[in-house]
């Protein structure tokens, strides 16, 4: 018996994120994207960025990757983020927008593996 696309595992959840995703896109189409929203407002950016795998996976039906997978790509961009929220207390501006950007590439990094490895896995199976 096959599963409905409602009863899958994560969908629910996906539109959420869809959801907060539009939401964060509207607020920065209505700002305009100028340069200071961006620098003041990163954090959007990143929820955003890091939403990616939690929609593609389940609407895609992808398996979800090992946990030790998602763990040992998760350290680096886990340690550039501790490393962004400390230079936002001792680091400059350029020290900061710089790490924002590797914030920005680790994310996508990320989810580009989590994304990869689901659809290896699914192609594999089948």
């Amino acid at each position: 018996m096959e599963e409905g696309f409602w009863e899958r595992k994560g969908v629910k959840t996906a539109f959420v994120w869809i959801a907060l995703d539009v939401i964060i896109l509207i607020l920065f189409l209505i700002e305009g994207f100028n340069p200071d929203f961006i620098k003041k407002n990163l954090i959007f950016i990143f929820i955003a960025v890091v939403n990616i795998d939690r929609i593609v996976i389940p609407l895609a039906d992808l398996p979800e990757p090992p946990m030790i997978f998602t763990f040992l790509i998760g350290v680096i961009p886990a340690g550039v983020l501790i490393a962004y929220y400390v230079s936002l207390l001792e680091a400059g501006q350029e020290a900061q927008d710089l790490l924002g950007v590797i914030l920005l590439i680790a994310l996508l990094l990320w989810n580009a593996a989590n994304i990869g490895w689901g659809i290896w896995a699914k192609k594999k199976s089948a």
